[in-house]
């Protein structure tokens, strides 16, 4: 498995857990947005798998989890091993997923190698939008639809993840996200980073303050159990 990026501690992105994040190479999506254009190229230097499993099994118990994210991780044929041998060092799994390889998912479900799964939601389920959303011409919502609903009906922890790019996400778009994740999931509404976008045009956007923040999460609220603001 190609890993792009490992980050040996982060608190933020787990419920407070003190983490690490390993990111996989390789996307299916180009998102305009996406604030790590590098976890796109084929070229880098890579990080060895086997030294993150060191770090984790060193690690030991005060290490509260491990974040696997990327990129697009499902995308890696790899992935399950990784996982698999991830999960013998009995460290909590977070995969963080765009949700477009439904199998995939279930298949890791299934076999109990992932205990969270956050799905990001880069713009409503339609198709127009989506392909838009996402720079990708074949893109088709359909798969993650049933990503979302595998998760649903999982058992597995889950939540969902909007980042709130101006002109792209508005109180409209996210009433429809917040729709599909429905009144039992999380719905986090993350800040935008200009600093670093795939599509430099995007660095010239002012990202959303605290009040047009707050206004969309009063539009989500009434379609989902919890609302959550990151980064604003």
């Amino acid at each position: 498995m190609r890993i792009a990026a490992f980050i040996r501690t982060t608190y933020g992105e787990w419920e407070g857990r003190d983490c690490c994040r390993v990111d996989v190479r390789g996307c299916n999506l180009r998102c305009p947005f996406c604030k790590a254009p590098a976890m796109l190229r084929t070229e880098g230097e890579d990080v060895d798998p086997a030294s993150v499993l060191a770090y984790v099994k060193d690690r030991g118990d005060t290490l509260d989890g491990v974040i696997v994210s990327g990129g697009e991780p499902l995308a890696s044929p790899d992935l399950y091993k990784f996982l698999r041998e991830l999960k013998s060092l009995k460290r909590p799994v977070m995969l963080m997923t765009n949700g477009c390889f439904p199998d995939a998912l279930d298949d890791l479900i299934g076999a109990e190698l992932i205990d969270w799964v956050s799905l990001h939601l880069p713009a409503p389920l339609e198709q127009a939008a989506y392909a838009r959303t996402t720079n990708t011409p074949v893109s088709d919502p359909t798969a993650v639809r049933r990503s979302l609903q595998i998760m649903q009906g999982s058992g597995v922890s889950w939540d969902c993840r909007t980042v709130a790019v101006p002109g792209l996400i508005d109180g409209a778009a996210i009433v429809q996200i917040a729709k599909a994740v429905g009144e039992r999931g999380i719905l986090q509404i993350m800040q935008f980073d200009s600093r670093t976008c795939l599509d430099s045009t995007y660095q010239k956007l002012r990202p959303y303050g605290r009040p047009e923040a707050a206004a969309l999460s009063a539009a989500a609220k009434p379609y989902v159990k919890h609302v959550k603001l990151r980064g604003f």
